[in-house]
Order: C-alpha cells, then structure tokens, then sequence
C-alpha cells in the first residue's frame, strides 16, 4: 500500500531480537534489511527515519546518533545502493513526500 500511493517507510536503527531468533543487531543488519525492502518496495519507498528523539530502548551496534550517518551511507553504499538510491534514502525521499503532502 505504501508503494502503491507513492509513500515512504523510514526505517530506525532500532536493535532488536525475535522469540524466532530473527534479529537487527549491527549496523549492517539494519543496511541489509533496507537493502531488502529496496528490493521489495522500490528504492523511492525507503528513507531514514531519525525521530527516534534518543528515547529508541538500544539501537544497533555501530550507530549511537545521527553523527554516525556517514557509517550509515558507507554501509548502505556496500550492500549496494547506488548513489543515487542513498541520497533518495538518505533525505531525498522523504522530502518528495513531505513536499506532496503540503506542496
């Protein structure tokens, strides 16, 4: 649904652990896991999500706040965005949105 009205779900660095033993642990858990809905939902359907406001319960190892976002994109550029996929994700996206929604 999200696709298909053209917007956006941002994703959290939010560290977590399923009773199936599923998980987000690591900052490449989390760029794997966006490259995975890049891949599902189309890279203009994915952006950053940092709202988190400092009160996420743990977020994953490797990012501890937005001054570690250049990890981010180093991570996000080597599970294989391209770089244009990485400034739409990045804030791009989000914008487009955001512009729609109140021109």
């Amino acid at each position: 649904m999200v696709a298909e009205t053209g917007g956006v779900i941002c994703t959290w660095p939010l560290k977590w652990v399923r009773a199936d033993g599923s998980c987000r642990l690591t900052l490449y858990d989390w760029t794997e896991e966006n490259y995975k809905m890049k891949e599902r939902l189309g890279s203009e359907h994915i952006a950053l999500g940092t709202d988190g406001g400092g009160v996420l319960p743990e977020m994953v190892k490797g990012y501890k706040s937005i001054q570690d976002l250049p990890k981010l994109v180093k991570a996000v550029d080597k599970v294989g965005f391209e770089s244009s996929e990485i400034e739409a994700y990045m804030g791009g996206n989000l914008f487009r949105v955001i512009k729609q929604c109140i021109g």
